[in-house]
């Protein structure tokens, strides 16, 4: 998808392309996760899901920032590539979310899930 989108905007800046590759890497590995979560149900395995889904926030979180900061300095391929790189971010956070919702029933027959994360009203 990218290669086809890019074919009239060029490149993705190298710092821009290690940020993705990071990011497709993490959620890859959740999705590994996922499918031994549906083989084995293990609470650890749910865990260390929803810590993944923190880390690819982190990752979407600092891809953005570092994105934005390439544009304000003007790098020609942030610029030519900005549109995609932003729906490939959207895209895996999405996915990632998305299978980490598999983790949440096995949390709660745990016990391992709060029902809120809400602080409660005083």
């Amino acid at each position: 998808m990218a290669e086809e989108r890019l074919a009239g905007a060029g490149t993705f800046s190298q710092e821009g392309w290690r940020e993705l590759t990071l990011l497709h890497a993490a959620v890859s590995s959740n999705v590994r996760l996922a499918a031994n979560l549906l083989v084995s149900p293990d609470p650890v395995i749910a865990r260390e899901m929803v810590r993944q889904k923190e880390h690819v926030r982190r990752l979407v979180e600092e891809s953005s920032k570092c994105h934005l900061e390439r544009l304000r300095q003007g790098v020609a391929t942030s610029i030519l590539s900005s549109d995609m790189h932003l729906e490939i971010v959207r895209a895996l956070k999405e996915v990632n979310s998305l299978v980490t919702t598999m983790a949440y029933p096995r949390l709660r027959e745990s016990g391992d899930l709060l029902e809120s994360r809400l602080v409660p009203a005083a």
